[in-house]
């Protein structure tokens, strides 16, 4: 059995109240390069007398607790603010439906702005050209999240911990102009080596990590899975990388990088990167790497329910501990495969040769999962998810057009 406990407090942090009149149980999703989304509360009150402006007052901090078996002392499952709330009345029905977001939300509507230091170059109080040489891109991203919190005071929730930014071990230059902080970190990530991603955590704490080689969970078949549906593609195969980059001496710096044995393979698969941001080389094949270490091969994405454990049966898992970034593999999946394959296989070249049967006896990723009491959907794969990548890197060509003339500082 589970309960759940909602607090309520300022954007300060100071506690207003604990809603007791909560009729629905919290569902919500959270992946990679993101955090949590969109949790619905629906509250037991009058239409026309539901505390507004007092416990239902926008940017409130909403945290929930979840209390079971596995957690008597309760853990936090969910942490947002409200951005919207709807008072309804059906018949004789009536109650406040709460909108409450996951913080990483805030991150798209907050500028880069400098602070006057840190480890930027030239630092300047209020400039929105920002310019980093030879650091690594944890270093890059800690001094983001410091810059965020300087410049959104209280309503800043977002910050890092001892352990929750890893090095990468890579040497970067790049120049921020004009830019959201959510759109610098993915660029932060682009410019880490395949297979790393940021997530957004349920205490507001940012990771920034590489997947791990050897899987955080070993799930059943028949004991904690559900359901379970594997798909191998070949669409989003990327073997050749073009990037252009700042124009010098009246041309622009213009490199291609490739992966045979993939063009050999499953054919000629173009991807084109364009930033006049990249000046260097290194800093060109580390963008171009990133894509192509991660693409070069088919993706397998694959969508698991797994059941709570609070149950009679003595089945399932504690739910509260699986977080998006973590790696798992499947045992038991159609009698083909009842162990990990990691370690055995040669990478790029044994995994992809075993049939679909085989594909989650090998280490896979956990890049989103959508939350309920009673059980979570996973969406599991070989490979991080690309498409928001790809319409940000569009976005962006347009973006650094319209914004290269722009100087250091507004007026």
């Amino acid at each position: 059995m589970k309960n759940f406990k909602y607090d309520v407090y300022e954007s300060d942090g100071t506690y207003i109240t604990t809603w007791s009149e909560v009729v629905n149980e919290p569902k919500f999703s959270k992946s990679v390069n993101g955090g949590l989304g969109e949790c619905k509360v629906i509250l037991a009150r009058l239409a026309d007398d539901f505390g507004e402006s007092d416990d239902v007052s926008f940017n409130n901090q909403v945290i929930i607790r979840c209390f079971d078996c596995d957690t008597n002392d309760g853990v936090v499952v969910f942490n947002g603010f409200i951005s919207g709330y709807t008072p309804t009345l059906e018949g004789s029905k009536e109650y406040i439906e709460v909108t409450v977001m996951g913080y990483v939300q805030e991150l798209s509507g907050v500028e880069l702005l400098d602070n006057g230091g840190g480890i930027n170059d030239s630092p300047t109080s209020g400039n929105t050209t920002l310019t980093y040489s030879s650091q690594d891109p944890s270093d890059i991203l800690t001094d983001v999240i410091d810059k965020y919190n300087a410049t959104t005071g209280v309503y800043g929730k977002i910050n890092y911990a001892v352990g929750s930014i890893d090095d990468t071990s890579l040497s970067v230059d790049y120049e921020f102009k004009t830019i959201s902080i959510l759109d610098a970190i993915g660029k932060i990530v682009a410019m880490c080596p395949a297979n790393w991603y940021w997530y957004l955590d349920e205490d507001n704490v940012i990771h920034l990590h590489e997947f791990a080689t050897t899987p955080d969970h070993t799930f059943y078949v028949g004991r904690d899975i559900r359901d379970i549906k594997p798909y191998k593609r070949i669409e989003n195969v990327k073997n050749v990388c073009y990037v252009t980059g700042k124009e010098v001496a009246g041309s622009n710096v213009f490199k291609k990088y490739d992966r045979s044995s993939s063009i050999t393979n499953y054919g000629r698969k173009v991807a084109w990167i364009t930033d006049n941001r990249l000046t260097d080389t290194t800093t060109m094949q580390a963008f171009a790497d990133a894509i192509l270490d991660l693409q070069d091969e088919p993706e397998v994405r694959t969508q698991v329910t797994i059941v709570d454990n609070n149950n009679d049966e003595g089945l399932g898992r504690d739910l509260e501990t699986i977080c998006p970034g973590d790696t798992m593999n499947v045992l038991n999946f159609l009698s083909k495969k009842t162990y990990t394959l990691w370690g055995q296989a040669i990478w790029g070249t044994d995994v992809w040769g075993y049939d679909i049967s085989n594909v989650t006896a090998v280490n896979i990723n956990i890049i989103k999962i959508d939350y309920t009491p009673d059980s979570i959907r996973l969406e599991v794969s070989s490979q991080l998810p690309t498409i928001t990548r790809g319409v940000n890197e569009l976005r962006r060509r347009l973006d650094i057009e319209a914004t290269n003339a722009n100087p250091d500082t507004p007026t």
